[in-house]
């Protein structure tokens, strides 16, 4: 026999209240009236201290006694038995990924899982330390290594539902890189899918749900804005044993505006299928498939999500100094971006309001936009200080590692008329000529800045004719505008994210962020039946037993003490 809760059993102490409600005499008080006159001589004759009611008060003692002791060994969990697992640490890490939301005969895996992962803490023997884990898309320590007692089984059964990818293998390895070097730790794990071979070795087991049932699903959604259209490609699979026939339909800020049926697939089939319609203002996008009367097992793949920004929150504008022309190349090249949904060109002007972003040709802003600012080639200081034109010709030596640098190689390049400015110490060179920075970036407030001192036409460079200028304009848009957004659960914005799949409101910058699965590894449902071993070992508890024997004496003293009182 063992205590699980040894730290408990304190509250023997409480058996001194029973022992002094025994020793102390019960004065009982006399009252005299005539109704009882003649009974008198036979009260005198009945003494309180006969033998039978000092053998009910001795036998009403010792069950007062016995309830509390069956509470307090309960209190305490004594069990009886030994656990067959002998690492003096233990690992329960408990796959909480979205495949684990399938429903199978009216329970989910996940579940299952909790209710077997909790039977095999409740078999631990008392000194084995035990912790306990969750793998989502990340490994989630949700209670340090202690006693496997009613804290840790609690940690486990409170473990949440999570709708996004997970991350076993990549759990399993972080685990053992924080304690994989200490050989008294095992892992026990409980999953869908046996693991794949780990650095843990024989010392991961595992318990492996059962097989659940056929699961159509929306497994990739992408959309963008061309203008006041919206454009959603998005593909539909059935992970199923015989061929499905998909509908769904396509809604808009909670508005249907297209839909689709008919859509026949064979098992492991894919289908992609494209939506267009206009809309003008930022849309919650999303897919609902229906699966009419066939089987699924998990819904949360059943839809998909996107936040679209609105036609003016694209807008780009091109402003220019007084009595100066436009750059045709500036407007060539952000017409053609406009195609591949990046940006919305406004008409050309002398201010930047209006707009999102704007591109600042020959000039600067007198104050920085909130969004984002394209300075190219400015001849007069500002907010940037301009330090001159170089006047000699300059090659491009060296550019830096930067995600605006992606697709951009302007090593070789030979300028004139290079416009020298001062890297402010908020921004970061991005090329250089020699020791001449001439291109940076960086973010002021809330406006994000790029500053190319390279004139935008063949006079000074071939940069027009280039790949890299389209290139670079691309980066620095896509930088600059919001973006479709079509997140996983899991994955953090603004040091935020959602364990469930929806449109959820950040609480931090009030914006709605759109969550779905979106993941055909978790979606298709196709494998092995459950073959984990049973983690239920040799040791159980007394406590059920030892709860219903205090109530059985809780009724006898009861008995006893009313048979008392009545008499």
């Amino acid at each position: 026999m063992s205590f699980r809760e040894p730290h408990l059993l304190w509250l023997l102490c409480l058996l001194i209240i029973p022992i002094l409600l025994y020793l102390l005499p019960i004065p009982r008080r006399r009252l005299a009236t005539s109704a009882l006159f003649l009974w008198e001589r036979f009260f005198q004759s009945e003494r309180f201290g006969r033998t039978s009611e000092r053998f009910r008060r001795a036998l009403g003692f010792a069950c007062m006694a016995a309830v509390l002791i069956c509470l307090c060994l309960a209190a305490a969990d004594l069990a009886v038995g030994t656990s067959s697992i002998k690492a003096r640490r233990l690992i329960v890490l408990v796959d909480a990924s979205a495949s684990m939301n399938a429903i199978v005969d009216g329970e989910s895996n996940l579940s299952r899982a909790k209710a077997a992962a909790a039977k095999l803490i409740g078999s631990l023997d008392a000194d084995t330390k035990v912790a306990v884990m969750e793998a989502t898309n990340e490994l989630g320590v949700l209670l340090p290594f202690g006693s496997p007692g009613r804290e840790a089984i609690r940690s486990v059964m409170a473990i949440e539902p999570f709708d996004g990818p997970g991350e076993l293998s990549r759990a399993l390895g972080e685990a053992h890189r924080l304690w994989g070097t200490e050989n008294d730790v095992q892992v026990y794990t409980f999953t869908d899918r046996r693991p794949d071979r780990t650095s843990w070795g024989e010392r991961l087991r595992a318990w492996i749900a059962p097989k659940a049932g056929d699961n159509p699903a929306i497994v990739n959604l992408s959309a963008r804005r061309v203008g006041r259209e919206i454009v959603a490609r998005f593909a539909l699979a059935n992970y199923g044993r015989s061929p499905r026939m998909l509908a769904g339909s396509i809604l808009a800020n909670g508005i249907q505006r297209d839909s689709f049926e008919g859509v026949t697939l064979d098992p492991g089939g894919v289908a992609v299928r494209t939506t267009r319609f206009e809309e003008a203002n930022a849309t919650a996008l999303q897919i609902k498939l229906d699966v009419g009367s066939g089987e699924d097992a998990i819904q949360v793949d059943d839809e998909a999500r996107a936040v679209i920004p609105s036609l003016d929150d694209m807008r780009v504008r091109v402003v220019w100094p007084r009595k100066s022309g436009h750059n045709a190349y500036v407007r060539a090249v952000l017409s053609s971006l406009r195609e591949q949904g990046i940006g919305e060109p406004s008409s050309q002007a002398v201010e930047a309001g209006g707009s999102r972003v704007a591109v600042f040709v020959n000039h600067q802003p007198a104050e920085w936009p909130e969004g984002g600012a394209i300075v190219i080639c400015p001849f007069k200081s500002g907010l940037i200080e301009a330090e001159g034109v170089l006047g000699k010709s300059v090659v491009v030596t060296r550019q830096a590692s930067h995600p605006l640098m992606e697709g951009v190689d302007l090593r070789g390049l030979s300028v004139k008329e290079v416009v020298r400015a001062r890297v402010p110490e908020w921004a970061q060179p991005l090329a250089w000529a020699g020791d001449q920075p001439l291109m940076w970036a960086g973010e002021c407030g809330k406006c994000k800045v790029l500053f190319l001192g390279i004139p935008p036409g063949l006079f000074a460079s071939r940069l027009p004719l280039t790949p890299s200028f389209p290139a670079l304009m691309r980066n620095a848009l896509l930088w600059m505008l919001p973006s479709t957004e079509a997140m996983r659960p899991g994955e953090y914005t603004s040091g935020w994210t959602s364990r469930r799949a929806g449109f959820i409101e950040n609480k931090i910058d009030g914006k709605v962020y759109a969550f779905s699965l979106l993941d055909s590894a978790e979606s298709d449902l196709r494998r092995e039946d459950g073959e984990g071993e049973d983690p239920v070992s040799g040791r159980h508890s007394l406590a059920t037993f030892l709860i219903a024997a205090a109530i059985l004496l809780m009724g006898i003293e009861w008995a006893l003490f009313h048979k008392r009182m009545t008499e």
